[in-house]
């Protein structure tokens, strides 16, 4: 027993100390000890080498990268601009050496010639977005006059880089582009150097850039992780709770600042964490406020820092004037909010709290929230439409005997969704998202539900988020207790045959390959691989639908805009045109770069 204990011990250390899950902590542990992991049957062995040896390659041309922009920061002169930067930042050579930042130099070619003289290909570098190839041929730095900020995985892994302009130019913070070893709302920025304060502390503080945090750091803030601009995500969420429930957002002052805040406050809430927001005074970010007020400020803030909720719902509430519209608009809003709380003892003191700010009775504004609400016919008028004639799913033992009301409607009525006629794409959408959790939480989180065009899948999936938020323990019973209410049952089960397979392949795969070893950290290894390669494949699935739908809302709208402006032209529109245009081209490259997409639909 001891022994086992002795072998487990380093991965609750990973787990607890670098927020390294299971899997990921087996592999860190093998590649330091140079084991290869045994690889499921089925699995191709000369596709899956190639892909782990040029995951390694990139690793590794990374790590030199790294050191070429290190040694470049300590050749330059003192009367360098960067020296006067890095004094005037406040950025000492120990914070430089924790988080290993460099410079990359004013020449065009710094690093080519640096991997060149190290034998290393340079299409490999531009591979791993260090290098960017000419029209004419060749390649040139993609960083240049930037202090380089290495972006490392959980693993302490260098993965990409985040450049921070020296004098005056744009963009003032690049960032690599994502990359097969580098995806960004996977990555928090400082997690390998920080995540044993953030365990120490019971607290994650997120900020926005790795300016920000290493700023925090070195005055002596350390519980802290960046989002690198990006918007928050369910991956950044779980990798927090693998190290406390607590967390602060911290991000800037200014209305983008406060609207990324309460984007990532549904995440958060669904990933069960206990989320606080502190708004810095004067529309301030975290490094401006430590320089000017002080760190002993900046604490003194945080421990008085209030709910997250409540400082989405005053935000909300700013130019409130007591309007009636106002109060439905205001109970809309949080309704889909609370819907993310679980605890509905959490819920309902925040409905206390709402009910007091808005001045409405707190029966009215329960009712309110706990009700879906009336949708609008295409003449904007309010419908009491048969798909919007809901009732709360009860467990079993608030069940009602039949004939009696619910919210006065007929148990023995069932309600009734028109989903039939939707489109394909978007029964796609409602049949993957009801298939789990994960794919639920994350088509909403990608904003998936705000381009949907059909009423009734609307309709279904408020339904079932206003469930689900109830108790999430419900989300099992949702598609039993659906069925009966929709126009066409069929459309809510996801029918992707070949993913259904290679599920049940990888499980029956992972259970043979737990079987044949009697080592107990390989069982558990192979099964816990098989389940988050499938729900990794889903979400990615999940993900590609939604672009899909943004594709075609953006086709919609530039069908309109082009229309508009033959009746009558302006600078506006062609501005307007060219825009989404770009969007569109944007999102086809990534749907190319895609790696999975469902067989039926996409």
């Amino acid at each position: 027993m001891l022994r086992l204990w002795q072998e487990w011990k380093y991965f609750y250390f990973l787990r607890d100390y670098q927020g390294l899950n299971f899997p990921d902590a087996v592999e860190y542990l093998a590649n330091r000890a140079g084991i290869s992991l045994p690889l499921p049957e089925n699995a191709n062995l000369g596709e899956e080498n190639r892909f782990q040896d040029k995951k390694k390659q990139l690793l590794k041309v990374n790590k030199q990268a790294q050191t070429f922009f290190m040694e470049s920061l300590e050749k330059t002169a003192a009367d360098h601009p960067l020296r006067a930067y890095l004094t005037k930042r406040n950025l000492d050579s120990q914070i430089l050496e924790t988080f290993n930042i460099g410079y990359a130099p004013q020449e065009w070619d710094g690093l080519i010639e640096y991997l060149k003289a190290r034998n290393i290909p340079l299409p490999l570098a531009e591979e791993a977005q260090l290098l960017k190839a000419k029209t004419s041929g060749g390649y040139y730095d993609l960083f240049k006059d930037r202090l380089m900020f290495p972006i490392q995985n959980a693993a302490g892994e260098v993965v990409a880089f985040g450049g921070r302009i020296i004098d005056q130019g744009q963009p003032k913070y690049l960032n690599s582009p994502e990359s097969l070893v580098f995806n960004k709302g996977k990555i928090l920025y400082g997690l390998p150097q920080t995540a044993k304060f953030i365990r120490t502390e019971d607290l994650a503080i997120v900020v926005e850039g790795y300016m920000d945090l290493v700023s925090l750091y070195q005055a002596g803030v350390k519980n802290v992780v960046a989002i690198m601009g990006t918007a928050f995500t369910a991956d950044h969420a779980k990798q927090i709770k693998r190290l406390t429930q607590n967390v602060l957002v911290l991000l800037d002052g200014d209305q983008a600042g406060q609207m990324a805040a309460e984007r990532a406050l549904p995440i958060l809430l669904a990933a069960n964490l206990y989320p606080k927001g502190l708004e810095l005074p004067e529309a301030q970010d975290p490094d401006d406020f430590v320089k000017t007020q002080g760190v002993v400020a900046l604490n003194r803030l945080i421990k008085s820092a209030p709910d997250l909720v409540s400082v989405t719902i005053r935000a909300w509430l700013r130019e409130y004037r007591g309007e009636a519209s106002q109060k439905v608009k205001f109970s809309d809003q949080l309704r889909g909010l609370l819907s993310q709380i679980s605890d509905l003892r959490l819920r309902e003191l925040y409905v206390v709290e709402a009910s007091q700010h808005l001045g409405v009775e707190l029966n009215w504004l329960k009712r309110a929230v706990m009700n879906p609400p009336a949708s609008r016919d295409f003449a904007g008028a309010v419908t009491s439409s048969p798909s919007m004639q809901v009732r709360p799913i009860l467990p079993p033992e608030e069940s009602v005997p039949q004939g009696e009301t619910i919210q006065g409607v007929k148990t023995e009525d069932p309600v009734i969704f028109f989903i039939r006629g939707a489109p394909v794409l978007e029964k796609t959408a409602l049949s993957l998202s009801l298939k789990s959790r994960a794919n639920f939480d994350g088509f909403f989180a990608e904003n998936g539900f705000d381009i949907l065009t059909h009423q009734g899948i609307k309709d279904v999936l408020i339904f079932a988020k206003d469930v689900y938020g109830q108790d999430r323990n419900l989300f099992d019973r949702l598609l039993s207790q659906l069925v009966t209410r929709v126009d066409e049952p069929q459309a809510l089960f996801y029918r992707d045959a070949s993913t259904a397979f290679k599920e049940r392949k990888d499980a029956q795969v992972a259970e043979a390959q737990a079987k044949k070893s009697g080592d107990e950290i390989t069982q558990a290894y192979e099964m816990s691989r098989a389940a988050e390669e499938n729900e990794a494949r889903e979400l990615r699935i999940v993900r590609d639908i939604v672009k899909r739908l943004r594709e075609i809302a953006l086709k919609v709208e530039l069908k309109m805009v082009a229309q508009h402006l033959k009746l009558n032209p302006s600078v506006e529109k062609l501005e307007q045109i060219k825009r989404i245009q770009v969007e569109i081209s944007a999102l086809n490259n990534t749907l190319n770069k895609s790696d999975e997409t469902p067989d039926r639909e996409i």
